[in-house]
Formats: C-alpha cells, sequence, structure tokens
C-alpha cells in the first residue's frame, strides 16, 4: 500500500499543552496523548501524485487533530511538512473514527497530536 501511518510514532502532549491549561483542558476539550485514545478506523493517507512528481520521497507530518464527543474529527491541522501533503493528511485524517473520548464517565471533546510518515513506493 502506498504511504501511510508509522505506527508507534505518533506525538501528544499529556497533561496539557502550551496553549492550553496545565490540567490538559482547553476549554470543554480535553488534551489527551494518542496512545489514550482507542481507534476503530484508521485508513491510511495516500502519497500525493503531486509530490512524486516533485520528487520528494519520505516524509514526516505532524496533525493536530479534534475529536467531537462520538469520536469524529472535525478539525485537522498540519504541519511541519511540505504544503503539497496536506490536503491528502487532513483528508486521510478525517476518515478515522475513534470510541468516544471520555473524562471518567463524561464524553468529552478531545484533541491530540499525530504524526503521519509518508513512504514513497515503488
Amino acid at each position: 500500500q502506498e504511504g501511510g501511518i508509522e505506527d508507534g510514532v505518533v506525538e501528544g502532549l499529556v497533561g496539557g499543552s502550551d496553549s492550553g491549561s496545565q490540567d490538559g483542558r482547553l476549554g470543554r476539550t480535553r488534551v489527551f496523548h494518542h496512545s489514550e485514545l482507542d481507534l476503530k478506523r484508521r485508513p491510511s493517507p495516500r502519497y500525493p501524485d503531486s509530490a512524486r512528481a516533485l520528487g520528494l520521497g519520505e516524509q514526516v507530518c505532524k496533525a493536530r487533530v479534534l475529536i467531537d464527543e462520538k469520536g469524529v474529527p472535525y478539525e485537522v491541522v498540519v504541519r511541519d511538512c511540505p504544503r503539497v501533503f496536506h490536503a491528502e493528511t487532513r483528508r486521510g485524517i478525517l476518515q478515522w473514527r475513534w470510541m468516544p473520548p471520555r473524562s471518567g464517565r463524561e464524553r468529552v471533546k478531545a484533541q491530540t497530536l499525530i504524526v503521519v510518515r509518508f513512504v514513497l513506493s515503488g
């Protein structure tokens, strides 16, 4: 399969972020490390044809993902990679589905940081 996610290299911020509070909450959104969220579906983004034409090779993109109380992503902000990979990273992650994020018994919105590795194959 072309492109994809490299397992075990996903980043997250446990207990907060520099844009949120120390208790790991951003308003009503809780910051989770990726390992605290249970994925139900994770289709792999495809290596963009335009990046292949540019000969960009293997690339890594970081994505800040906001997930609603049902486990559906609703915002993906991509950074730290060539712009030609942004749309495919966003498109791919918007297809992912998680188990509903929880803080105790309460369902909450979640934020996490995901790293996507694009590998150019044959």
